[in-house]
Formats: structure tokens, sequence, C-alpha cells
């Protein structure tokens, strides 16, 4: 038996394949930041179990930075960038970790918001 980590379907998939771990993670190690922040949530899904996206658990209060990418459809240079020009949302550190509030969010999105309609107006 192979002590390699699998990933597991939570639900059954009927005639689902499932892969290696390795095999899954070399095979999205070409696609855009965005698409293996996606896909990397997905897997920490399977191994972790439910998450609030597919009704289970609490709501997250904090976004670590891929989710915070992937939900706002930007790239992680994007974020940092923004940072630099003092224009991303508020950040905390929680050791080397870096998390974004779910309210931080909230009024980042409203002075983007605010921001653009100003710029057309």
């Amino acid at each position: 038996m192979s002590s390699e980590r699998r990933i597991e379907p939570l639900e059954d998939a009927g005639a689902a394949r499932i892969l290696p771990l390795a095999q899954v993670t070399r095979f999205i190690g070409g696609w855009p930041p965005e698409f293996r922040a996606l896909v990397e949530m997905a897997l920490q899904g399977a191994r972790y179990g439910p998450s609030p996206a597919r009704g289970g658990g609490p709501a997250p209060a904090v976004f670590t930075i891929p989710e915070f990418c992937a939900a706002h459809r930007l790239s992680r240079s994007k974020l940092y960038q923004l940072w630099a020009a003092g224009a991303g949302p508020r950040k905390m550190s929680i050791g080397t970790k870096i998390l974004i509030t779910v309210e931080a969010a909230a009024d980042w999105r409203r002075e983007r918001e605010a921001a653009s309609a100003a710029e057309v107006a």
C-alpha cells in the first residue's frame, strides 16, 4: 500500500477516479494563479470536510491571500501592487500569515466602487 496522500471525494461520485495529490498538483502547476487558488481551495475542502461555500460550517471571518484573490478575481501580484500603492484592503498578520477580514474586504470593495464612480463622473 502506498503512503501517498490521495484526494477523497466527500460525496459518492459514482465511478469517479481518485487521483494522487501529487498528480493533481503537477497538473494544475501551469495554470494561472487564480485558477490554481480555486482548485487548491476545493482540494482543501475535500481533505478537511465541508466548507461554508457548500453549506457546511460557519461562514469564514477572514480570508487568506489565496482565498481573497480567488473571491475577488485578482492575481496575488496585483494584490501586492495595490498594497504597495496604498489602495489594497486592510490586512492583519498572525505570525507569518497575512489575513484580510471580511469587513476589511467589504470596506475595500466600497472604496473601489466609490473611486470608480468618481473617475466616471
